[in-house]
């Protein structure tokens, strides 16, 4: 749903945008990233085991099993290590312009590319169908960041939300895709230090505040 994509735009957008000159060696994002998945890997896994249920799905096979963990949603953090290590490699060692140009370009063929990865993605085991269908938002994310920082106005926003539309027939792609970019887009087009949220508390006798 939107809600998802929106999430995928966010880690992928503060990957790009305030972190773009802070890079990480891969010990410290798996520290960041692996370290909370064990955590709630073995949460989990004993509420399944105390529920006598399987300790992790093994119908797709013992890779996918343990990606995909003991409870559904923990497929995430996995993607997310991949993703900070492949964009802390090119932040350390692209110059920013081509790094922008590359993650622009890959962010349209899979918004385009659509109704061929949608097809892939239906044939093939969880998580990897997860990872293909959420890879274009991330990529969406990271655009935005580098984009706030080469301040080049609404074009890119623009087309890559145009682009999810002719998707539109595509499951899961069209309009969620397009209620995620701009959400996130327009979200962080906004100054919050000009906001006095003292107005807002006001209305709700400072619960809030």
């Amino acid at each position: 749903g939107a809600g998802l994509v929106a999430f995928a735009v966010m880690s992928g957008y503060f990957e790009g945008g305030q972190n773009i000159s802070r890079t990480k060696p891969i010990s410290a994002l798996a520290k960041q990233f692996l370290i909370p998945w064990l955590i709630w890997f073995v949460f989990f896994a004993i509420i399944n085991i105390a529920r006598r249920q399987p300790l992790i799905p093994l119908d797709d096979g013992l890779i996918s099993g343990i990606l995909t963990g003991p409870s559904y949603h923990l497929w995430y953090l996995p993607l997310i290590f991949i993703l900070s290590v492949v964009t802390n490699f090119a932040k350390r060692h692209m110059a920013q312009n081509l790094f922008f140009a590359i993650t622009l370009s890959c962010c349209i063929i899979m918004l385009t590319t659509s109704p061929v990865w949608i097809t892939i993605a239906s044939d093939i085991q969880s998580p990897f169908s997860q990872y293909l269908h959420i890879l274009a938002p991330l990529l969406a994310g990271l655009v935005r960041g580098l984009h706030r920082t080469y301040r080049m106005g609404f074009a890119a926003p623009a087309s890559l939300i145009f682009l999810s539309l002719t998707s539109i027939k595509s499951p899961g792609v069209g309009l969620p895709y397009a209620i995620g970019l701009a959400s996130v887009w327009a979200a962080s087009s906004v100054n919050f230090q000009k906001i006095d949220i003292r107005n807002v508390s006001s209305c709700m006798l400072g619960v809030y505040l």
